[in-house]
Parts: structure tokens; sequence; C-alpha cells
């Protein structure tokens, strides 16, 4: 593993190029400051997520670092350095219900604060059925596309086969 990789998710789709600084900057959400307030976000309804996220941020509020929300669901780079030692300093095992991506760019934010993505259009997202010219109109106006199981249909699949007509030395 390379000293500095990047981390992406297999529904993510590069819809541009970058430039190449575009990684040394931190991107993410509001800042949370109490539990109680991750409660009032999140108290409709559970699930794993909710959960792996209220217990990232009790970590760090008990380690008086800030709480950031980095699950920003878009490619990042990471240090193998620091991503070792994030796992061994906060207990990250295998069944550890966190949100280790939360809990790194915190735990390394050296006081600076992310670039809240509500105000940038870093991120397109495909979370039903479009038509072509919807998903063509999505991808020509971001960097990244993320999409789900409902937004992965035919249409979807076309347009990812066309951009991309050949396989990754990665893929059978």
């Amino acid at each position: 593993m390379a000293d500095d990789f990047i981390w992406a998710y297999d529904d993510q789709i590069w819809a541009r190029p970058i430039k190449e600084d575009f990684f040394s900057r931190v991107y993410g959400y509001e800042e949370v400051k109490t539990e109680a307030q991750v409660i009032e976000t999140f108290k409709k309804g559970g699930s794993n997520w909710k959960t792996a996220f209220f217990n990232s941020i009790q970590k760090l509020l008990s380690k008086n670092l800030s709480c950031f929300n980095h699950e920003i669901h878009m490619p990042r780079m990471f240090n193998k350095k620091k991503a070792l030692e994030t796992f061994n300093e906060f207990d990250l095992g295998e069944n550890s219900a966190n949100l280790f991506s939360t809990i790194y760019y915190n735990h390394h934010a050296d006081g600076k604060k992310p670039i809240n993505l509500r105000n940038k259009k870093y991120k397109g997202e495909v979370r039903s059925p479009l038509s072509l010219t919807e998903i063509e109109s999505v991808l020509s106006s971001c960097t990244f596309l993320d999409y789900n199981d409902k937004g992965l249909d035919k249409n979807l699949k076309i347009a990812i086969s066309e951009r991309y007509p050949d396989k990754s030395r990665f893929e059978d």
C-alpha cells in the first residue's frame, strides 16, 4: 500500500478530471458540537449508519476533538501511517460500529475546518431512476457521481458504459 492513497467506494463515478490539489483539501459537512445535537439530527428512525455516526461523535467528544461529519461519499486521500494510528487509538477493529472517515479526518484535522460540501457542487447523486438526458445533466455539473441501488438502473448502466467503455485492469 502506498503511503498516501485514495479511498473510493464502488458506487462512485469520476465525472471529470480533477486538479492535483483536489485531494490536498479536506471536505465535510456541518460540525456537531454535542451528543444532544446528534440525537436531535438523527432522531427519526434507527439505522446502523446512525448508530455508527453517534458512536463516532461520542469517541471524538471524549477526546475533545472537532466533530465534523466527514461521511461525504466521495473519493478522498488517506495516509497509511495516520490510518493505522487512527484504527489503533480509537479501537476501530473489524466489529467496530464507528465511521472511520469521520474519526480519521477529525483526529488529523490540525485545527482546519473542512470545506462544507453543502455549498459546493463536487458531488452529484442519483437516488432513483433517471432518463439518460437527466443523468448526463447531473454528470456534467459535478466532479463525482454517487448513486445507490435504486439509481443504478439500465439508464445509469448505459451512461457508465458509454463514458467508460473499457474495463479497468482490476475488473474480471
